[in-house]
């Protein structure tokens, strides 16, 4: 359930008591300060003020213009300042050298654009292209130029301070000064009527040019003399405290300025606006206006002024009023759109919970502990409580039937009617618990219609009292919001069961399953067009043709509670929430409802519009009233705010577009044509601006890049893009924006520019990588294709040596096995022949034995060689002494081997290992079949990148030629198929010595001492 309204109303009473203190004590102030009466007062205005804490150098703003590119220029103490009303960019001598002094006393502009400003003892200076420049005019030099103004042909006068009026022209200067018919006094104000006469005015003298000279207009000896130009011709004098209209053929009609009687109150500055009104800034008491023929001080009691000392004044192109003042910074000032009634209307409690309109046109306002209230349409405000048998002034809920009975529904107390001044309490209750109200309506068939927290809802007929609650159809007991819609039926909004509609006599339910954003109701309202809105706690919801369609706060909603729905006559629709008040179009709401186009622009008021209070209250009903003149009434803790839409001003203007500056990697680049990015350029930033003076805060603004942003991007309170590593190229950058209500400056702003290329991505370079991109292209595809090729040959030459080893296993497995199995079958044929000798039987089995034991090493021999795990070099040393020692074993020969005992495995091909192992193995039965000798030494050396293989003997030798034998010649081809080297050398009685040679790679460093096996 909603807090009770008692669980808040002491601290709401405490703080209203304070408010209105404070008010009183203001208007006390105020009325004291400006000695206006009640019945002078003109209409309250606004201020919104900007000071150091903004951006400001100083607080003492001494002149005002807004330039043609939209922005609010004017100058300081400290400096010339140029704003769009967010930001500010100061022009300093601290910012430009070349700026003539920070004292800046005027600011113009003149017809080619150019801005001009005089400063204190400086003389003055431009603003031209963006940049600021000193002007060189030697009448100028060390004098304090005051006021400049344009004439006709580009003509430029200056006044200084010295009481000197300097005329520019095409490079040509003129001084003028006592003998031309100026006094001593310095000069306050220039300007050109629209004949082309130049008016001069000081403190208390006024003079126009003719022929070269000066001649007296006007004399005021108080010294408060000011004049204006009216924008019909002529001029506006405030002179002998009078405002005088000063037509150019003499004639003058005046007024009196009754709040000028004090010397300290002198008027500073003239001003006419677009409609009309002349406004006086003045030396103490802020503002007065002149309307309708009368002067009057402008009222702003609930925004006071920071400064009473007006120095400066000037209208913006949408018609807004600024002024600077002494020590008070800049302020905007704008006429109220919303009105507030409080405890200076007579409110003895500003929290209002529920309002509504009674047939006189007089106000019933409901508080939380204050009873009720009633403000008439003279103004007297009226108060019913206790002594009115009000017994519970905690007031949730008040309604004026059309027979003119109030009924007054408090939250805790019961349900009251007020007839003749006095407040009975409603009699019939016992159906129902009438201790808490929640809502009372009246319908169009005169009935009236209560919703209570926990009784559901009571239909009073006639005196009839006919009751829905749970036990009879209704989804939730606590009723918030009632309402009888054009086709007669009833509709209920709970708080916890979603929305009851009564048609019929049947009760249909509808909740967040059938589209509602929340089933916490707070108000129902249907307009003309039979669309059914309703405010829930969880966002808007609209009911069209049958459906439900949900508006949350991610849809762009400035708030998900919803108290207050109305609709105006001019398209929009009005909201009161938690945050304040809204409104968006009608149109822009159903179209995005029904998801046919973006979300709705919604225009939020805050209290810089006049709102006393962001918070209106809801969960009552009536929470608030459209009264008849189309006036809006919400309730918030601070009292009721009114604003009528009839008066609300759209503004037809559209924002300027600048776009300001451009930021690459840190450095500032000139917006302008032919604009180049540097290439490399890792982050480029976009600072952009819509320049809305009315409310700068609320322009919206969009933008695009092309070839980067597929669509517009909402730029939101920002008012830069951003953009990471664009490639090189040409680039179009758009900027759009839209006022507060909505007027899109379609056309915007556009920059164009290029990101340039790197060396690397230029013509010439890409030209020169081409051509080496070319050249390692083919070499990388010849590259490729050797690879290929030699892979190809590596395979082949693989294949080959499979062949030879096939080859090779098949010519050893016919020479070796073949024949001696056949010599086995013979000498099996011979035995069985013989069978019948038994000593020839013999003979032939001990031949198949020795002949069976030589097949068997000469199989094993050729399965070493087969076998991969011996295709390393420690397997082949092993196995050679194995064999050396097995071969001399039943031979006299003694055999001494010398091999290293840590051979490395290095890899050895089955055909290099076979053909080195045949020749080693033919030395061998060399030595056994020729040398006679009686040792043999057999050395395995490592001489890297060689092994060597060596047999030596100590038998007989020989003397001559060597011999040419199969053996040897076997030894000599089988070495150099292998790229090795055979040698033997020998001597007649000293023996022989064969040394076989193999490269290897990777072998280690021969051992100092080698061990050895003998």
């Amino acid at each position: 359930p909603p807090p009770a309204p008692g669980a808040v109303c002491e601290r709401a009473r405490s703080t209203g008591r304070a408010v209105s203190l404070v008010c009183a004590l203001a208007i006390c102030l105020v009325s004291n300060l400006w000695g206006v009466v009640p019945g002078e007062e003109g209409p309250d205005y606004i201020v919104e003020a900007w000071d150091t804490g903004d951006g400001l150098p100083q607080n003492s703003v001494t002149c005002l213009i807004q330039s043609r590119a939209g922005y609010l220029w004017f100058g300081t103490q400290n400096g010339l300042v140029r704003t769009d009303g967010l930001r500010f960019k100061v022009h300093s001598t601290e910012t430009a050298r070349q700026m003539p002094g920070n004292r800046v006393l005027c600011v113009f502009e003149d017809s080619d654009g150019v801005l001009w400003f005089g400063v204190e003892g400086g003389g003055a200076g431009c603003i031209q292209d963006g940049g600021v420049k000193s002007q060189m005019i030697a009448a100028l030099k060390d004098t304090s130029v005051t006021s400049i103004t344009e004439g006709p042909a580009g003509t430029l006068w200056f006044g200084t301070v010295r009481g000197e009026v300097i005329r520019w022209s095409a490079g040509l200067v003129r001084v003028f000064g006592r003998e031309s018919g100026l006094p001593r006094d310095p000069i306050r104000n220039l300007a050109v009527d629209r004949s082309g006469k130049l008016w001069a005015a000081t403190s208390g003298w006024l003079g126009r040019i003719a022929e070269g000279m000066f001649e007296e207009q006007a004399r005021d000896a108080s010294g408060e003399l000011v004049f204006a130009m009216r924008r019909e011709g002529g001029l506006w004098v405030v002179v002998d405290g009078r405002l005088v209209q000063w037509e150019l053929d003499g004639k003058k009609t005046s007024w009196e300025i009754p709040v000028l009687p004090k010397k300290e109150r002198q008027p500073l500055v003239l001003l006419e606006n677009r409609k009309g009104e002349v406004w006086i800034g003045m030396n103490g008491g802020g503002f007065l206006r002149f309307s309708e023929g009368r002067v009057e001080s402008v009222r702003h009691q609930q925004s006071p002024l920071p400064s009473e000392v007006v120095l400066t004044l000037a209208e913006d192109h949408e018609g807004n009023l600024w002024a600077g003042t002494l020590g008070g910074g800049l302020i905007r000032l704008r006429q109220r759109l919303f009105t507030v009634v409080n405890s200076r209307h007579g409110l003895a409690e500003i929290n209002v919970l529920t309002v509504c309109e009674g047939a006189d046109g007089g106000m019933w306002f409901g508080t939380d502990g204050g009873g009720v209230h009633r403000l008439a349409r003279d103004g007297q405000m009226a108060r019913f409580h206790g002594a009115h048998g009000l017994l519970n002034e905690h007031v949730s809920a008040v309604c004026e039937d059309r027979r003119g009975t109030l009924w007054a529904g408090t939250w805790g107390g019961g349900l009251f009617l007020l007839r003749d001044g006095r407040f009975t309490r409603f009699g019939d209750t016992s159906s129902f618990d009438a201790m808490f109200i929640r809502a009372l309506y009246e319908d169009p068939q005169g009935r009236v219609w209560i919703g209570t927290f926990r009784s559901g809802v009571v239909c009073q007929d006639g005196g009839q009292l006919t009751s829905y609650a749970p036990t009879n159809g209704l989804s939730h007991p606590d009723v918030s919001a009632i309402l009888c819609d054009g086709t007669g039926a009833m509709w209920f909004g709970t708080g916890g069961g979603g929305l009851n509609r009564l048609k019929d006599g049947r009760m249909e339910v509808f909740t967040v399953a059938h589209g509602l954003p929340s089933d916490f109701i707070r108000v129902l309202f249907e307009d003309a067009q039979g669309v059914l809105w309703i405010g829930t706690e969880g966002g808007l919801a609209c009911r069209k043709d049958g459906r439900f369609m949900a508006i949350k706060a991610s849809d762009g909603l400035p708030d998900h509670v919803i108290s207050q729905i109305f609709r105006d006559g001019r398209g929009a629709i009005w909201f009161g929430s938690n945050r304040g008040i809204f409104r968006a179009s009608v149109r822009e709401l159903e179209e995005f409802a029904e998801r046919r186009m973006p979300p709705a622009n919604f225009l939020t008021y805050t209290k810089a519009d006049g709102i006393s209070g962001s918070e209106c209250n809801g969960g009552f009903q009536p929470s608030g009233c459209q009264t008849r003149d189309g006036r809006l009434w919400f309730p918030t803790l601070q009292g009721v705010t009114v604003v009528d839409p009839t008066q609300l001003r759209i503004n037809p203007r559209p924002p300027r577009v600048k776009i300001e500056d451009v930021v690459a990697d840190g450095t500032v680049l000139a917006p302008g044509e032919d604009l180049q990015v540097p290439a490399g350029c890792q982050r480029l930033l976009i600072q952009f601006t819509g320049i809305s003076l009315s409310a700068p805060r609320r322009v919206r603004l969009r933008y695009r890049l092309s070839n980067t942003d597929p669509d517009w991007v909402e730029a939101g309170i920002l008012r830069t893009a951003a953009y990471n590593r664009l490639p090189p190229g040409n680039y179009n950058f758009q900027v759009r924006a839209a006022n507060s209500d909505g007027v899109w400056n379609e056309t915007g702003s556009t920059l164009a520019f290029t990101v340039a290329a790197p060396f690397w991505r230029t013509w010439w370079f890409l030209g020169v990588a081409g051509v080496g991109a070319t050249g390692a292209f083919a070499a990388v595809i010849r590259w490729v294709s050797l690879r290929k090729m030699r892979r190809n040959l590596e395979h082949l030459e693989h294949q080959n040596a499979i062949e030879r080893d096939r080859s090779r296993i098949a010519a050893d497995m016919h020479d070796e096995l073949g024949s001696r199995l056949t010599r086995i079958g013979l000498l099996g044929a011979l035995a069985r022949r013989d069978a019948a000798r038994p000593d020839q039987i013999t003979g032939h089995l001990d031949n198949i034995t020795i002949q069976s034991a030589e097949l068997a090493k000469s199989l094993d021999e050729i399965v070493w060689t087969v076998n991969p795990r011996n295709d390393t070099l420690d397997r082949l040393a092993a196995y050679i002494v194995h064999y050396a020692e097995e071969f001399y074993d039943a031979s006299p020969i003694r055999c001494r081997l010398d091999v290293p005992a840590d051979l490395p495995a290095l890899p050895l091909s089955a055909e290099r290992r076979h053909n080195l192992f045949m020749a080693f193995k033919e030395a061998l039965n060399n030595v056994a079949k020729h040398s006679g000798a009686t040792e043999v030494h057999v050395r395995l050396a490592v001489l890297p990148p060689w092994i060597e293989l060596s047999v030596r003997d100590d038998g007989c030798g020989f003397e001559g030629p060597k011999p040419d034998g199969d053996g040897l010649l076997n030894m000599k081809t089988r070495l150099a198929a292998m790229d090795g080297e055979f040698e033997m050398t020998t001597s007649p009685g000293g023996g022989t010595m064969v040394a076989l040679r193999l490269k290897l790679l990777g072998l280690p460093e021969p051992s100092a001492s080698p061990s050895s096996k003998k």
